[in-house]
C-alpha cells in the first residue's frame, strides 16, 4: 500500500470511539457504511417518537452534516439545529428540515460561527488540493 493511497477515519461520538486507517478504497467504503448505519438509527428514534411530545428531544439529537468546501479541501463537520441557531442567519430556517448544510470556507465562520471547534469529522483534499501537494512533493525531492 503505497502512502498516497492510504488514508485515516476517527469518529467520536457518545462514548463510542472508532478509528479506521488504511487503504484509501476500504476506508471509505467503512466510513460509508458506518454513516449509514447513523443516519439509519436517527431515523428509526425519529420514526417512534412521531407527534411525541418530547420532539425537542428529538431535535436536539438530530445530527447534521456541515461542509466547509474550499477548492483545496473539504471538511465534514457534526451538528445539531441548536448549534446552527446561534447564527443569526440560520435562525431563518427551520433547521429540523435540514440534513446537510454546505458553506464555502470564506463565509464559513460568519455563517456557523459555533460549528468548528478543532473537531472535524471528515477531511479530504480535493483533486485541486491533490494535485498542488503532488507539486510540492516532488519539486522538494
Amino acid at each position: 500500500m503505497s502512502e498516497n493511497n492510504s488514508t485515516q477515519f476517527q469518529f467520536r461520538l457518545g462514548g463510542i470511539e472508532l478509528e479506521i486507517a488504511g487503504d484509501r478504497q476500504f476506508v471509505e467504503q467503512m466510513y460509508s457504511r458506518v454513516m449509514r448505519d447513523i443516519e439509519a438509527a436517527r431515523k428509526s428514534l425519529a420514526d417512534e417518537d412521531g407527534d411525541d411530545p418530547q420532539a425537542a428531544w428529538l431535535r436536539e439529537k438530530q445530527i447534521l452534516w456541515v461542509h466547509r468546501c474550499s477548492p483545496m479541501m473539504h471538511k465534514i463537520y457534526m451538528s445539531s439545529p441548536a448549534e446552527l441557531d446561534k447564527s443569526p442567519l440560520m435562525r431563518q430556517f427551520e433547521t429540523t428540515h435540514i440534513n446537510i448544510v454546505f458553506a464555502d470556507r470564506a463565509v464559513f465562520g460568519r455563517v456557523l460561527p459555533s460549528v468548528e471547534k478543532g473537531a472535524t469529522l471528515w477531511a479530504e483534499l480535493t483533486e485541486r488540493g491533490r494535485r498542488r501537494i503532488a507539486a510540492a512533493t516532488t519539486s522538494e525531492g
